[in-house]
């Protein structure tokens, strides 16, 4: 089967994480392109590790949505010729909707749970209108969770077409690592509202206190000391320097992920099933989050999940784990194992979108002969 996956970039992201996962675990016989709307970004060495064929179209970000988008878009669908054209993120599948040859089978990924919060009218308009394409064109949209599947739901994406597949990672084989002395926090998230960096920070904050040692890794775009919005908030909230480490983007967050003894989801809206708790899991790093979409899937205990926008909560989970005894910690990390190995293998998820794939495709061809008949 050819297969052709589209993103709107190629930087540090759940979906793009997801797409890398997914190339690597097709058998070989499947011929992978991942189509980049934007240019090159810090995992595309990694796409092209793992896929036949990565395309950067080098579209420039405010022109996305412009007609040379389309075109470019359109003529390379129609070069590669797939069978299923998989998109991602809602930029790109507004733009496959536009674009996917009408005998490629189109199916489109869910990894929200809600859009910005400070223009709601604007958010649920945006949110109905590629309801209402995916409902005219797409063949199959996948929710990777539940709170994804009641976000497709409620903005009237096609139920008969809607199911459910959880995201997935590679499952390492080593034993994963105790916990460091340095009490170390990691929040793989980029700069945006979104993240929630002023909950994180009024959080961490109050970790310090309990734990004077611990440092705070930010990774992520725009998470580094030439953001003035974000040094400005460390410099209200007090927090030293030699508490922060800010690393900007990174290539390797599966590295980074390893490292830490604690994985923080702070975020106060549109979560799912964020792939860097997931990947947390796997290697055996507990992890505490704001409660939006699946992630409570991804605490191992009801005290590690939080409300949104409540720092007090957040820095009381963090400082909990970073209290708490040996042993109690290996039981933390045995329990995150455990869970990514049952539901979140990379191996059960390609199996399952796989299986979508040929159904889709299938379904299409049935149309296809009908309205020959016809």
């Amino acid at each position: 089967m050819r297969i052709a996956f589209v993103v709107n970039d190629a930087d540090t992201g759940g979906a793009q994480t997801l797409i890398e996962g997914l190339s690597r675990a097709f058998a070989a016989s499947d011929e992978v392109h991942v189509i980049v709307l934007l240019g090159r970004g810090a995992l595309s060495d990694r796409l092209e590790q793992a896929a036949h064929h990565v395309h950067h179209l080098g579209i420039e970000k405010r022109s996305v949505g412009a007609l040379d988008a389309v075109r470019r878009l359109r003529a390379l669908l129609r070069r590669i010729a797939p069978d299923v054209v998989h998109s991602h993120l809602l930029q790109a599948d507004l733009l496959t909707i536009f674009t996917s040859p009408r005998n490629a089978a189109l199916v489109s990924t869910l990894h929200t749970t809600g859009m910005t919060t400070s223009d709601p009218l604007r958010s649920r308009m945006i949110g109905l209108l590629a309801g209402w394409f995916a409902r005219v064109r797409t063949q199959r949209v996948v929710a990777c969770g539940a709170g994804a599947l009641a976000y497709g739901f409620r903005y009237g994406y096609p139920r008969t077409r809607l199911s459910t597949v959880d995201n997935g990672t590679e499952l390492p084989e080593a034993a994963v690592a105790g916990r460091s002395k340095a009490g170390s926090i990691l929040t793989l998230a980029r700069w945006h509202p979104m993240k929630d960096y002023p909950n994180l920070l009024r959080a961490f904050k109050a970790t310090l206190s309990a734990h004077p040692e611990a440092v705070l890794t930010c990774a992520g775009s725009g998470t580094n000391w030439d953001n003035q919005e974000l040094t400005r908030l460390i410099e209200e909230e007090q927090i030293p320097r030699r508490s922060l480490k800010l690393l900007g983007v990174t290539t390797e967050p599966r590295v980074i992920i390893a490292e830490a003894d604690v994985l923080v989801i702070a975020s106060s809206y549109g979560e799912a099933l964020p792939m860097a708790g997931i990947e947390a899991l796997a290697v055996g790093t507990p992890v505490v989050s704001t409660d939006l979409g699946d992630c409570g899937r991804l605490t191992m205990k009801p005290e590690f999940l939080v409300p949104p926008r409540d720092p007090e909560a957040l820095g009381r989970a963090l400082t909990r784990v970073l209290s708490g005894s040996e042993a109690e910690y290996r039981s933390l990390q045995a329990a995150g194992r455990e869970a990514a190995t049952r539901h979140f293998d990379i191996a059960k998820c390609a199996a399952a979108y796989y299986a979508l794939y040929l159904d889709a495709r299938d379904e299409l061809g049935r149309r296809r002969r009908m309205s020959v008949l016809r």
